[in-house]
């Protein structure tokens, strides 16, 4: 494995024992000089010496001048001290000189140490995890320039396998929490449908679904497979598991890589009524064109569907609802206009059938324009003291007459002495009628329809009972959704909009109170309002 040239160069830097060998080195360089010059010095003054040694015959002159060489050879000692000195400063300086270049080395080899070591794992086995490769602190040239290589290369990389490499740090933790936080499914797929990324939705939903495909599979197994979701193949995932027809459209490669494509995938068995969103968007490379995976995007549109579903029935009857009072109210003024050919008795029952059509069309065209605020938020109640008991019996003789018509028992039972309370009076009465008018609506002839008024712990309570058809268990929850109504038949046969309910539970809580329902299915319901005093 070849490194870069610089490395090797930092094996060349002095050691300590090589720092302090030469420090000795130099130490007895000096010693050595120090003891040729002191020779020298002495050499010199014997041949002096020599040459006045046959004049000197007295011995007390011999030994004075004996005397005096020990004087001359100090003077010699003390320059070779002199000179050694100088020495070992110089040669002090070049070792403390040595040290410091060898500990800088080491300090550079230290900054380079993570590089290095990047290098030698890489090189041994270059089929590594490029994760393995991350930047360096800055803490010198070295260093930035092996971040922005690795930063450049990092990216080429990525563009060529077709997958998402992990950035560092920060970056790549907050990546990594966004794409956890996205409501729908996310994935990205290489070109051969190996996933390189999956989020927890995406897994959740793939669980989900997949019971259609596994309801005969033992518990144990089908837990096991669960747990396998991150590994196995993406296309396999959500298109084998979910639904057939798409399968076979991902099995075209080609035709898939060519564009985006949206499909809509609706469950099988346990899942059946659940759908999905696929969206797929292909990867390319920009410079070479090359296929290089898929981004996958998955959404639950169950509840989409669900209100896509509600809307359209209620534009059938709310198209019924409005052709039907038309149609009343165009045939019977067609004939009020062969006026002398009718009795005055058949006269007036025209008039008002017109003038009852005409109210019922007014009240649809009210509540869908009621609907539009609400959805807006601009729905609003101007409340104003109210007498509820005098309020309560006005409402009963709007809804007895079509109660009469199908010969229902009307039961009412208002409390004495109701207080009066803040509200507004149109809507809370719409409210009413709205209830009274399903109890009647719902209930077969020579039923029962009970309207109850009394105050019970610092509270209004109302009561719309009826002994009609009832409503289902798991239909319970959703009779205040607009435009939904009930799959019964019976229910289906009766005209109506899905907007009644959710109008009223909205007028109720506009005013403070609470609307509640309890019912069995063909024994009836109970609508309840509570309103604080």
């Amino acid at each position: 494995m070849s490194h870069p040239s610089f490395l090797p160069t930092l094996n060349r830097a002095p050691s300590p024992c090589r720092a302090a060998f030469l420090a000795i080195q130099a130490l007895v360089v000096c010693v050595i000089l120090a003891v040729g010059v002191d020779s020298r010095a002495t050499v010199a003054w014997e041949e002096t010496d020599s040459a006045s040694e046959l004049e000197l015959t007295d011995p007390l002159i011999v030994l004075e001048s004996l005397d005096d060489g020990p004087t001359l050879g100090s003077g010699a000692n003390s320059i070779a001290l002199y000179a050694s000195i100088i020495l070992l400063v110089v040669l002090t300086t070049i070792a403390v000189a040595t040290f410091m270049a060898w500990l800088k080395a080491r300090l550079n080899l230290r900054r380079l140490e993570g590089i290095r070591k990047q290098l030698v794992v890489w090189g041994r086995n270059r089929a590594h995890s490029p994760n393995t490769l991350h930047p360096v602190p800055v803490l010198g040239p070295e260093a930035l320039g092996w971040n922005i290589v690795l930063e450049h290369w990092m990216r080429d990389q990525g563009q060529h396998d077709g997958r998402g490499i992990g950035l560092p740090g920060e970056v790549q933790e907050n990546i990594d929490r966004l794409v956890e936080d996205l409501p729908d499914g996310f994935a990205v797929a290489a070109a051969d449908g190996s996933v390189s990324l999956i989020n927890t939705p995406l897994q959740v939903l793939l669980r989900e679904f997949q019971l259609s495909s596994s309801a005969d599979t033992p518990k144990g197994e089908r837990e096991a497979s669960e747990q396998e979701v991150v590994s196995a193949d993406l296309e396999d995932q959500i298109l084998a598991d979910v639904a057939a027809e798409l399968a076979s459209l991902a099995s075209d490669k080609k035709l898939l890589a060519q564009r985006p494509t949206v499909d809509v995938i609706e469950g099988q068995g346990p899942a059946a009524g659940r759908f999905l969103r696929v969206a797929r968007h292909p990867r390319w490379d920009q410079k070479t064109r090359e296929f290089l995976g898929t981004i996958w995007q998955v959404r639950d549109i169950t509840q989409q569907k669900l209100a896509e579903k509600m809307r359209d029935e209620f534009l059938d009857s709310a198209t019924h609802e409005l052709r039907t009072p038309l149609a009343n109210i165009k045939a019977y003024a067609e004939t009020l206009a062969l006026a002398d050919v009718l009795a005055v008795e058949q006269q007036k029952e025209f008039c008002n059938t017109i003038n009852a059509e005409a109210t019922r069309l007014a009240r649809l065209i009210d509540d869908l324009l009621s609907i539009s605020s609400m959805e807006v938020g601009s729905l609003s109640v101007n409340c104003q003291r109210t007498e509820v008991d005098r309020m309560l019996r006005e409402v009963v003789q709007r809804v007895k007459p079509s109660m009469d018509k199908k010969n229902q028992k009307f039961h009412v039972f208002i409390e004495e002495k109701i207080p009066e309370m803040k509200l507004d009076k149109d809507k809370f009465s719409t409210v009413l009628v709205n209830l009274l008018g399903n109890a009647s609506k719902y209930t077969p002839e020579e039923g029962n329809v009970t309207l109850r008024a009394r105050v019970i712990e610092q509270a209004l309570l109302i009561d719309v009972e009826d002994t009609g058809l009832g409503i289902a268990p798991e239909e319970l929850p959703r009779v205040f959704e607009k435009f939904f109504r009930s799959h019964d038949p019976r229910v289906q046969s009766e005209n109506g909009t899905g907007l009644g309910l959710s109008l009223t539970q909205e007028l109720v809580r506009l005013h403070g109170g609470q609307l509640t329902v309890r019912s069995q299915l063909n024994q009836g319901s109970c609508f309840t309002i509570r309103m604080p005093l």
